[in-house]
C-alpha cells in the first residue's frame, strides 16, 4: 500500500479477512489469569482445580476462568436457614469441608439450633448439608466391621464402604 503496489480496497479487504479469521479461531489462553490477577484477597483454594477462591459482591468464586466453582451468598438453602456466608465460614469450608454454625433457623419448628454445615462438591455442583454429629459415629462404627473375605473392604451392613461413606474433603 505504501509503495503503491496494492489499492486501498484490496488492503482493507485483507485486513477484514484476517480479523474475521482471528475472531473465529479465538481460544482463551490457559493460565492467562496468572498474567492478570484480580487483586482480591484470597479466601482459600478451589476444591475442583486448586486455584485461588476470592470474595466478590455476590459470593466466593474460583479465580480460574474455566472453573465454575462458586459459593453464592443468596443460596436458597442457606437463606431459608437464615445463614449468611462470611469469609471465616468459607475459609473453614474450603479447608476442612465443614464449619460449626450456631443459631440456625428451622422452618418446621421455628426454633434455632446449632450444627455443622458441610460443603459437598461433585465437580459440577456445590451443595450443603447438615451434620448433627451422627456421621462421625457412623464412620467409627463402619471402621469396626472388617471383612477379610472381601479382600480388605470395609463393610457396613454387607454393603461396601464406597457405597455407604462419602468420599469428600472432610
Amino acid at each position: 500500500m505504501e509503495r503503491g503496489e496494492l489499492d486501498t480496497d484490496a488492503f482493507l479487504g485483507g485486513i477484514t479477512a484476517m480479523l474475521t479469521e482471528l475472531t473465529r479461531s479465538y481460544r482463551v489462553v490457559p493460565g492467562a489469569e496468572v498474567l492478570f490477577p484480580s487483586g482480591r484477597e484470597v479466601i482459600g483454594r478451589c476444591p475442583r482445580c486448586g486455584s485461588d477462591v476470592t470474595e466478590s459482591k455476590k459470593g466466593f468464586f474460583c479465580e480460574r476462568s474455566d472453573c465454575k466453582f462458586g459459593l453464592w451468598r443468596d443460596n436458597k438453602f442457606l437463606t431459608a436457614k437464615r445463614i449468611t456466608l462470611d469469609k471465616q465460614m468459607v475459609t473453614a469450608l474450603l479447608e476442612r469441608g465443614r464449619v460449626r454454625v450456631d443459631d440456625v433457623y428451622s422452618e418446621k419448628t421455628g426454633k434455632r439450633f446449632s450444627t455443622d454445615l458441610l460443603l459437598e462438591d461433585d465437580g459440577v455442583r456445590s451443595s450443603y448439608r447438615f451434620d448433627f454429629g451422627k456421621e462421625e459415629r457412623n464412620e467409627m462404627a463402619v471402621s469396626r466391621h472388617w471383612n477379610s473375605e472381601r479382600r480388605g473392604r470395609w463393610l457396613h451392613g454387607g454393603v461396601p464402604a464406597a457405597q455407604t461413606m462419602r468420599g469428600s474433603v472432610l
